[in-house]
């Protein structure tokens, strides 16, 4: 069976998503943007020329859409999967090709799918004026509701997500599956006190206080500025240091400066963008996980976090309410203010029955074994998916 994958093979979602099909027997492709293209050993790379080589911009999707179509028509692929509903899954509508899976329909789609307009969403860039942001909205939206009525498959990674495609494109709602991807299990681990202080040697941080992790990036859909305002209220708690990191995303106008006018010792910022290897290795020393948004799936941080055998504070939000409904242990923040962050992590902190602690992150781990373990999932994806053919 062939799979053709959309999408970019820079993106560590569609990485982990092709090598678990390719381990389960797949010959995969990747169909890319040519300034995207890179070597993987478990995918071939055909990568796309847009209109000036070397460059890449949202325009040359729809001038290159007749050259993925001649791919698709000599390839022959048994299921085409669109990863990350714009650009991409667009691109794929383009081609005419079919059967056409989209997948990765996270927050960006979450956005298109509420009533109101949100100047803070995941388009938002604080350069632009909110009447631009208005437009971009409006084209971005039409463009998620084409491309949704023309999928064969589409698979949400959680019920509000499904509910709120359902709302957008009611005509659809056969088409709609409900199935959570998840993450390569092996590549997260709970380490045992020794291996976890080296870590921290490693990376000069504090051996004996609690490490919060806030991995979420700056972008103002992930209320960064509440996560700074707790780390100034616990500026002279020497038991519980933060790190925040700046995500794949840049770092919005005027948040770099609000970082570094904190003064504290118990914090560090990282600004650049993490290897694969490092990120697991931040997310093994830490202690607490932090994952605010204000709208959001189901957030592949968040299960890595539990993987790791973090404590998870999230927001009060509907795709985070799913995580408690299932069982996870965790704390919901209902209230977007930094006293309220710094009250739930003072809270954790403060438990002193290490096994305690210990039963709450283990129960979650093996939550996440049951439920996200990309390996097992890939097979649950070939049952509901091709069971169900129309």
């Amino acid at each position: 069976m062939k799979v053709a994958i959309l999408c970019t093979p820079k993106d560590v979602h569609a990485c982990k998503w092709a090598r678990a099909l390719h381990e389960a027997g797949k010959e995969v492709i990747f169909i890319c943007p040519e300034p995207e293209a890179q070597q993987l050993p478990y995918a071939r790379i055909i990568p796309i020329s847009g209109r000036k080589s070397g460059t890449w911009t949202y325009a040359d999707f729809w001038y290159s859409a007749h050259k993925v179509r001649a791919i698709l028509q000599s390839e022959k692929p048994d299921d085409i999967h669109a990863l990350h509903v714009t650009p991409f899954v667009v691109w794929a509508r383009l081609t005419g090709c079919r059967p056409l899976t989209l997948m990765a329909l996270g927050a960006d789609v979450l956005e298109y799918t509420g009533s109101l307009f949100n100047p803070n969403g995941w388009d938002a860039e604080s350069s632009k004026f909110i009447l631009q942001k208005y437009f971009r909205f409006i084209w971005h939206r039409g463009q998620v509701k084409r491309t949704l009525r023309n999928a064969d498959f589409i698979f949400a990674d959680n019920a509000s997500l499904l509910l709120g495609i359902q709302q957008l494109v009611p005509e659809i709602a056969s088409t709609l599956r409900l199935f959570t991807w998840g993450i390569e299990l092996e590549k997260w681990s709970i380490l045992e006190e020794a291996e976890k202080i080296k870590l921290r040697k490693k990376y000069h941080l504090p051996e004996a206080a609690k490490i919060i992790l806030c991995p979420r990036g700056l972008k103002p859909i992930y209320q960064a500025q509440v996560v700074l305002e707790a780390i100034r209220l616990s500026a002279t708690q020497s038991d519980i240091f933060w790190v925040v990191w700046k995500g794949n995303y840049e770092i919005p106008g005027g948040m770099l400066e609000q970082i570094q006018s904190i003064n504290s010792p118990n914090f560090i910022f990282i600004p650049e963008t993490l290897s694969e290897e490092r990120v697991q290795e931040y997310f093994a020393l830490s202690d607490v996980l932090v994952s605010i948004p204000v709208y959001d799936g189901l957030s592949a941080s968040v299960l890595q976090g539990l993987a790791s055998g973090l404590f998870p504070i999230l927001s009060d939000i509907p795709g985070n309410r799913e995580f408690l409904q299932n069982g996870v242990q965790l704390n919901l923040l209902d209230k977007f203010d930094g006293q309220s962050l710094l009250d739930n992590v003072v809270s954790w902190c403060s438990i002193s029955n290490r096994m305690e602690q210990m039963n709450r992150v283990n129960h979650n781990r093996n939550w996440v074994e049951k439920n996200a373990d990309i390996n097992y999932q890939v097979h649950y994806f070939e049952k509901i998916r091709y069971s169900n053919e129309r």
